[in-house]
């Protein structure tokens, strides 16, 4: 053996173990991820001690499509509704980390009802996307991971990221995790986990929950380039015991250990499970054959999706037979063995599209940007219902289409529409049009329009409790129109936002006193209330909305602000007039720039106004008459701290508890359902690459 074939096998050798390492570190990475995320869906029966209550339970970038952003490590991502849009991950920034609640995570937090994981709702006014059936119980959607949120990574090494939280003790707990890795012969795959469960005895009574998600994407990538094959599966679970809100709060001049100590409205047999799972097979196949040498010129692709989903929706109350004011009219066919709300829902879909694209060169910030797309498809959906009265089924069938447009990242052009051709969503419709224009040092300029009409929601048209019918309603199609514009200096860190948005046809739920059945019978305060959905016919509702965020920089001082506005036409809609988040904090580095630091506090604000109260039975957010949230300025003090690719942070939680007697369990975002009053959480998010 030659010196020089001799220093090539000591050469080969090396890398050889190297690459071995290599697996076995990325095969380590995945059994711990897979252990990890089997072992939180293997844990779905209920709460420690609550055996057999249940039955058989992150801003999306398609928000902002205009917006790259830049990070250090290199992880790009796709959807597989547009393989050739790639975003970049962003792992090292300390902005908002502290934020570790999702309902805190959007442009203004969505209220909830005083517990981490519990059903929200947005204080400011959005628009939900609608596209043919909707059973219409929406309210743990901000936890769940969709299918259209699979990510799917463009990497050469594996990747994975690891995030846990914990709140005031040891059973309050958040835990993210995300594994991303390239194999040979063009195959993929990536794995998210999510879990947050709140079960500790420091709370409000019978305010337990676990929410628990895990999204699967397989992606294979054919050797000619001219097929893609994506495989995902998502399963969303959560199960929450419900109290009903609180009577009243703990004695201020008593001494107690938690807030358990209040009394709630449910005596504690309240239970409500969601189970979802989703499974599909999406592929892309283009039509032209892919040159030797890479280039930007047109390409044809057709798409296929089959997608089959079965989501069970139930909630229990053993003993709320005896409780007719918080159930009234839902006990009308109530037996010994309590209530019952019961429904399954399953749906095939078929989807196919034909489409067209160009792709620009690529950046420093993306892979690959498409400067144009355009599509055309047809979407087949059937929907299996089962209510424990009947079953049924009905069917839908959509056309769609979709263009999008960019001029030198300067000018660009979003723009979606579909239209039911047939079935039970027939005449339903959205357009949705985005624009976006960069007037270089005058700032950049963004509006957005969007006209949708809809059918009502199943729940809103039909509700079945204990096998008894509470309500049938034959409501018409809801029509709302949104136009919206956005202009931001970056000179001067400034964003302001303006919306107006019609609705005509809206639909709401209320909360009527019922008199009393004997003749003569009166209505009072405390007499039993039934509740039911009312429609605003062909009375049009009007909502105004103003927005202004302003990022000042002063050496390491940082002060951001946030102040929304919104007015409506109507009393059938509760929003805040006025909604702010303020945060103030130092941002610096020590040790030689190894250590990345930011402490400050947090400071939330919104208008006293008569927020919604919740009815768990049927999973609702309803109109309330009874009383305002007060006003309340939510002050929270923050640490975050980042080395290299490990984050901390420390949160001090409602401190406006502490500081004054008047504040003592006055903060409300849902009626009946304080927040919790003040707590420590801290968290550490860990990235591994390689």
């Amino acid at each position: 053996m030659t010196v020089i074939e001799r220093s090539y096998f000591i050469q080969y050798s090396e890398a050889k173990k190297r690459k071995q390492l290599h697996l076995q570190k990325s095969y380590f990475v995945l059994f711990i991820f897979l252990s990890l995320a089997f072992a939180m869906n293997a844990q779905r029966g209920g709460f420690p001690g609550q055996e057999g209550r249940g039955s058989g339970q992150a801003n999306s970038p398609t928000q902002a499509p205009f917006v790259e952003y830049v990070d250090t490590f290199g992880v790009f991502y796709f959807h597989e509704d547009n393989p050739t849009q790639i975003y970049t991950v962003v792992d090292s920034s300390l902005s908002n980390f502290h934020r570790y609640d999702p309902a805190q995570q959007s442009l203004f937090a969505q209220a909830n009802n005083g517990n981490i994981g519990s059903p929200t709702r947005p204080a400011f006014y959005e628009s939900r996307y609608r596209q043919g059936f909707d059973v219409g119980l929406h309210q743990f959607d901000l936890y769940y991971i969709q299918p259209e949120d699979v990510r799917f990574y463009v990497l050469d090494k594996p990747y994975a990221k690891f995030r846990a939280n914990i709140g005031n003790s040891q059973e309050d707990r958040m835990f993210q995790a995300t594994f991303g890795r390239k194999f040979a012969n063009g195959w993929h795959l990536n794995l998210d986990a999510n879990s947050i469960l709140q079960q500790s005895a420091w709370k409000f009574p019978n305010q337990q929950l676990s929410d628990r998600s895990l999204g699967i994407g397989l992606w294979h990538k054919a050797k000619s380039g001219r097929y893609d094959g994506f495989f995902t599966l998502t399963s969303n679970t959560t199960v929450a015991d419900e109290n009903g809100g609180i009577i009243s709060p703990p004695p201020i001049d008593e001494a107690f250990t938690s807030p358990a100590d209040a009394e709630t409205i449910l005596s504690g047999s309240g239970n409500t499970r969601h189970a979802h799972r989703t499974f599909g097979y999406t592929q892309y196949f283009k039509i032209r054959k892919r040159d030797s040498i890479p280039s930007n010129r047109r390409e044809f692709t057709l798409s296929h999706q089959i997608q089959y989903r079965t989501s069970t929706y139930k909630y229990t109350d053993a003993t709320g037979i005896s409780d007719t004011f918080y159930y009234h009219s839902f006990l009308d066919d109530a037996d010994e063995r309590g209530l019952r709300f019961f429904l399954k829902h399953q749906a095939i879909c078929n989807t196919f599209k034909l489409g067209t694209y160009r792709n620009s060169k690529a950046t420093a910030e993306t892979v690959k940007n498409q400067r144009d797309k355009v599509e055309f498809g047809f979407i087949h959906r059937l929907h299996f219902l089962d209510n424990e009265v009947e079953k049924f089924n009905l069917n839908n069938l959509f056309v769609t289409g979709r263009f999008d447009f960019r001029l030198k990242e300067r000018i660009a052009v979003k723009s979606t529409a579909h239209y039911g051709l047939s079935g039970y969503n027939s005449g339903d419709y959205r357009i949705s049009g985005d624009l976006f224009f960069d007037i270089g040092k005058i700032g950049q300029l963004s509006g957005k329009a969007v006209l949708q009409a809809y059918e009502p929601s199943f729940l809103q048209q039909q509700l079945i409790v204990t096998q008894g019918v509470v309500w049938e309603n034959s409501f018409g199609k809801t029509t709302e129109s949104s136009l919206s514009a956005n202009y931001k200096l970056p000179a001067l860190n400034l964003e302001l936002g303006a919306t107006y948005r019609l609705l005509d046809n809206y639909i709401y739920l209320q909360r009527i006193r019922v008199p009393d059945s004997k003749p003569g019978g009166v209505v009072s305060l405390n007499t039993p209330q039934a509740f039911e959905f009312k429609q605003l016919d062909g009375l049009p509702l009007s909502i105004v909305q103003f927005t202004a965020v302003q990022r000042l920089k002063l050496g390491a001082f940082r002060l951001n602000n946030l102040i929304g506005l919104q007015a409506h036409t109507t009393s059938v809609i509760r929003l805040p007039t006025w909604l702010s988040r303020h945060s103030v904090y130092v941002e610096s580095k020590l040790f030689k720039s190894a250590l990345k630091f930011q402490l400050g506090a947090d400071l939330s604000m919104n208008a006293p106004y008569l927020a919604d109260s919740y009815q768990a039975l049927i999973g609702q957010f309803y109109l309330q008459s009874a009383a305002k949230t007060p006003f309340y300025p939510a002050l929270d003090a923050f640490l975050n701290v980042n080395v290299k690719t490990v984050r901390v942070y420390v949160n001090a939680q409602n401190i406006t508890h502490l500081l004054a007697d008047k504040y003592y369990y006055n903060f409300y975002q849902t009626h009946n359902y304080p927040q919790l009053p003040f707590f420590i959480s801290f968290g550490l998010d860990w990235v591994m690459r390689n």
